[in-house]
């Protein structure tokens, strides 16, 4: 007989070796017993010792041919023994109460699909740390929400009502279930307590590694945008940079000067953003995205079950 839980906890890694173990140990510290709590672990083909470090543990684990979030997420709902799903990213901790306030949510408002919670920078005063930081502390306001990221919980059967599946490409997730649960009427709700704590120790800002970051962000987004339509891709801000700067390389045929207004967006997004380097970012994710917008195709993802 298949036992009731409150919780599935899917964590999603890719060579997380070093922060794999803190990961899982925070999930069992979250207020369920074993009976309450199922963990998943779905690995995106790691090189390093992710899987082995985890297989220490009394969880499942799944490993996928290719990195894909969707696809991950798939897995979990497919093999969850729970009403909630609780999703994790393999470099992070999850605090000890933000589980059992976000079921409360649940249990108060049977509107409330998803509930997630602020993101929290383990490292804030590193130079990685400090971007991961005010990023955070940017885009994670309390209430009601359509679009985040990090760890959050939702209900699975109201997502099985609104979303088929996942796509298996890679196409900012996130934001595509808050779109599909806003749509059939469910809220989004963002509280006021640490959901995640981010752990920057092993990443790097390092140039090519920061650019390959950056990549990756404007393939999903073209993901994303071709899945969601013109319409959503007009009020894309990288697209309406891309629109911008075609139109005053058009008139800068007819005047000069207007060469110069091609660099306003930059100051614009470098006074917005403190930072001189995110607002070149910012044109490099705009110039990759036109690139994926024409480029990007449909991959598959296979699987296999590891324990």
């Amino acid at each position: 007989m298949e036992i009731a839980m409150e919780l599935t906890a899917v964590v999603i890694a890719r060579n997380e070796e070093k922060n794999i173990e803190s990961c899982i140990k925070s999930l069992f510290k979250c207020g369920l017993n074993k009976k309450q709590l199922q963990i998943i672990l779905v690995d995106s083909n790691s090189s390093d010792r992710t899987i082995e470090i985890a297989s220490k543990y009394p969880i499942e684990i799944y490993r996928l041919d290719k990195p894909s979030i969707g696809s991950a997420l798939n897995i979990g709902i497919d093999f969850s023994k729970a009403k909630h799903i609780l999703k994790v990213d393999g470099d992070s901790t999850v605090p000890n109460n933000f589980v059992k306030i976000a079921l409360k949510m649940f249990e108060k408002n049977k509107k409330v699909g998803l509930v997630t919670g602020i993101r929290k920078e383990k490292n804030p005063n590193t130079k990685i740390g400090s971007i991961y930081s005010r990023r955070f502390q940017e885009s994670d306001k309390p209430g009601y929400i359509t679009n985040l990221g990090g760890n959050f919980i939702f209900d699975k059967e109201a997502v099985k009502k609104t979303l088929i599946k996942f796509p298996d490409d890679h196409c900012r997730e996130e934001t595509l279930l808050c779109k599909a649960l806003n749509k059939h009427g469910y809220k989004c709700l963002r509280l006021n307590t640490v959901s995640m704590v981010h752990d920057s120790t092993f990443d790097s800002c390092e140039k090519p590694n920061y650019l390959k970051k950056n990549k990756f962000y404007a393939y999903e987004n073209a993901v994303y945008l071709k899945r969601m339509g013109i319409s959503t891709a007009l009020k894309e801000p990288h697209i309406i940079l891309l629109f911008y700067l075609f139109g005053t390389t058009a008139l800068s045929f007819l005047n000069p000067l207007f060469f110069l207004g091609m660099l306003l967006p930059f100051f614009g997004v470098m006074l917005i953003k403190k930072s001189a380097s995110e607002a070149v970012y910012f044109y490099y994710r705009a110039f990759h995205l036109m690139y994926y917008l024409f480029s990007s195709g449909k991959k598959k993802v296979g699987f296999k079950k590891i324990k």
